[in-house]
């Protein structure tokens, strides 16, 4: 509950009918009507709340009040080798535990001058509901261009804010900020602008700690011993098992063909790599706007430059620079040629659950990855799909050689996950109680885990 104004407020009794049954027994068709019931209306009390008004130490714009508040700012590059006319991002977050996002003011106070140009973003809320209450989050990117050499100072950024556990008014703050240009390709003329629709994907809000207010401080000792050898050895025998099983699996599995918006997709990526390779501004442009359309669907570079992170913002802002500034000078592709990465062939995923948001993620940023299941007892691999066969939400198929089963499933399908295969454990080493548990007498092991089957 968040009070909007000071004064008396009176939450309402909550009400609740029943049916008590009684030991009166019914004077007609006693066999069928055994027992009687009556109706009972019960409420609880009435709570009356004193809302204190805004505390005169206040003074900021906006009353804001939680149990904890975290403020803070990120550079995409070092702020003292900024260059004219190159973009720069800058990251303002706040995230405040015990109020709602609407409480949360605005951040950005830089606004355009003849030093800087600032193109702002809209800002990503969030508000999630956690036991104890609610968690709000505010981040704000500004991209950033100097337009002059030398230092330029942005002001501090202070929000006040009523901290309810200490009943005391405090200040987070960011402290001045100086930002010192060189010499750069030119200086920036701004752009024709366009319109351009921007979608926002949420940003997981940066965890704060809930518990103890003055939690004791951990220090921790470098320790050698044998159980990070043990671990160590785990590690690269559950990648090499990964990598063996995977190329020796023989289950026919489906091949997923890349659609025809990927096969664009691809072809446009080609075709910038080798403009930015070259140099070529004008067909990295020309590149841009055909991935642009086909993944965002904009139609200029400012709507592109939106939608996409940070750093590809960067670059593409500081192309559109290049094409349309007052002076024309050479453009280096460099840096826009490795914001689309390509270097990465390949990664294994495993040892813990894959969180959904993220698999999809990546199967949507096309990254190529192996997942696969299993574990110690079965030194350690269950199942496992390759690059080209992954599947959202499934770890792939049973690994050669190795038996897989659903033990007792419910209605949808999911059940214990039981496993048996030359790879199962024979048995804790000099504990028969703990092996009996694990391993039946047939020789099914127990994961304790749960799954099911799908279609395929």
């Amino acid at each position: 509950i968040f009070p909007q104004k000071s004064g008396k407020l009176t939450i309402k009794p909550l009400v609740l009918n029943a049916e008590v049954i009684t030991n009166t027994r019914p004077m007609m068709n006693p066999f069928f009507n055994s027992q009687m019931s009556k109706t009972k209306r019960v409420e609880s009390k009435a709570i009356t709340l004193d809302v204190k008004p805004v505390p005169t130490p206040f003074t900021g714009k906006h009353w804001l009040s939680a149990e904890q508040l975290v403020l803070k700012q990120e550079w995409s590059s070092d702020l003292s080798q900024l260059k004219v006319g190159e973009p720069v991002t800058r990251t303002l977050s706040l995230v405040a535990k015990g109020t709602t996002v609407g409480q949360l003011p605005e951040l950005n106070n830089t606004l355009t001058n003849a030093q800087l140009k600032t193109y702002p973003d809209q800002p990503v809320l969030q508000e999630q509901k956690k036991v104890d209450g609610l968690l709000a989050f505010r981040e704000e990117k500004i991209a950033i261009i100097p337009s002059k050499t030398g230092a330029t100072k942005l002001q501090a950024i202070e929000i006040p804010w009523f901290n309810t556990k200490t009943q005391q008014v405090e200040i987070a703050s960011i402290p001045e900020t100086t930002l010192t240009a060189i010499t750069g390709a030119t200086e920036l003329t701004e752009a024709p602008k366009s319109p351009a629709t921007t979608t926002v994907e949420p940003t997981p809000a940066p965890a704060i700690n809930t518990g103890n207010d003055n939690p004791a401080r951990i220090n921790t000792v470098p320790q050698t011993n044998i159980w990070l050898w043990i671990a160590v050895f785990l590690a690269v025998g559950w990648l090499t098992t990964l990598g063996y099983f995977l190329r020796k699996q023989t289950v026919n599995q489906p091949i997923i063909e890349p659609s025809e918006l990927d096969l664009n997709l691809t072809a446009s990526i080609k075709a910038l790599k080798l403009a930015c390779a070259n140099n070529d501004a004008n067909a990295a442009k020309d590149a841009l706007l055909i991935w642009g359309q086909l993944k965002f669907n904009s139609t200029n570079l400012c709507a592109i430059a939106s939608d996409c992170e940070a750093r590809l913002r960067d670059e593409i802002l500081l192309l559109n620079q290049t094409l349309y500034g007052k002076e024309l000078h050479q453009w280096q592709g460099k840096k826009l040629y490795q914001t689309f990465g390509g270097r990465l062939k390949f990664f294994g995923i495993g040892g813990a659950k894959l969180d959904s948001r993220v698999e999809r993620f990546l199967k949507e940023a096309r990254f190529p990855y192996a997942i696969g299941y299993g574990l110690t007892e079965t030194a350690p691999l269950l199942a496992g799909a390759g690059v080209h066969h992954t599947k959202l939400h499934s770890t792939g198929f049973a690994v050669h050689g190795v038996e897989l089963k659903i033990h007792d499933p419910g209605k949808k399908g999911v059940g214990e996950i039981w496993a048996k295969g030359p790879n199962v454990m024979k048995g804790y080493y000099k504990n028969p109680e703990a092996t009996k548990e694990v391993l039946t007498e047939d020789g099914w092991f127990r994961t304790g885990d749960y799954g099911r089957f799908d279609k395929h």
